[in-house]
């Protein structure tokens, strides 16, 4: 997802979104045109285990926009899938305050 935002892809954060919350997907593809960079700073947790049906991933993403500098955010992935053989979905994205920490 942060890829694709930093490729100002559109129909990528589409297609990753599909199936999670349409506020958040909204607001990422809306976002697309003023982000000139994003890049994953800090992974919080390991990846799940693979019999885990359910899994959260949290990351420090630093987002730098057009004309208002370089901001570290927390970004929460939750996915989910209906057997451990099952592909991965994406369920949600969270991300903190817009004022995050400025780098």
């Amino acid at each position: 997802m942060v890829e694709a935002l930093n490729q100002r892809d559109r129909e990528w954060i589409r297609l990753l979104a599909e199936g999670s919350e349409r506020d958040e997907a909204a607001s990422l593809i809306g976002e697309t045109d003023s982000v000139t960079s994003a890049r994953t700073v800090a992974q919080r947790q390991p990846l799940p285990e693979e019999d885990r049906l359910v899994a959260t991933l949290e990351s420090e993403v630093a987002i730098e926009r057009r004309g208002k500098g370089k901001r570290h955010l927390p970004f929460r992935f939750e996915f989910a899938r209906l057997s451990p053989y099952s592909p991965w979905r994406l369920q949600s994205v969270e991300r903190g305050p817009s004022e995050g920490k400025v780098k």
